[in-house]
């Protein structure tokens, strides 16, 4: 994980073995600001066929909007319940109206891929996320 302002936010990921063929991610996120109502973040998934050489845009992503906005939708309805059982990421019922300055860890996370395509091609893939305010 990167940042072109480590001193506002940033993190690290990786991958852990939980067991035979099972893997989850641990790692931390922190932002050392509140996070501003008029954040925008979008995500884009990549897939490299050739062993990470290069890589093309997949169609599933999460457009440009309002950071609370996808809080509210993608995260509470994919990640939540999922992040819920280890991580500290925040947890709510109606919304969220504000993240505030603070470290996040997550230890070995998995998630439910009951909302996700039924198949995902071979390769490497690469997540990025880009902000703007």
């Amino acid at each position: 994980m990167t940042s072109s302002n480590e001193s506002l936010a940033g993190g690290d990921c990786r991958l852990e073995r939980i067991s035979r063929g099972e893997y989850g991610m641990s790692g931390t996120l922190y932002f050392n600001i509140d996070l501003p109502k008029d954040l925008e973040v979008e995500a884009n998934i990549f897939r490299s066929s050739d062993g990470g050489v290069t890589y093309k845009l997949e169609p599933y992503s999460v457009p440009r909007r309002g950071a609370y906005e996808n809080l509210n939708t993608f995260y509470k309805d994919i990640a939540m319940t999922s992040a819920a059982k280890c991580s500290n990421f925040p947890q709510f019922n109606d919304s969220l109206e504000l993240v505030t300055a603070q470290k996040f860890a997550y230890e070995k996370c998995t998630m439910d891929t009951a909302g996700f395509p039924n198949y995902l091609s071979d390769g490497y893939y690469k997540f990025e996320i880009k902000h703007t305010a």
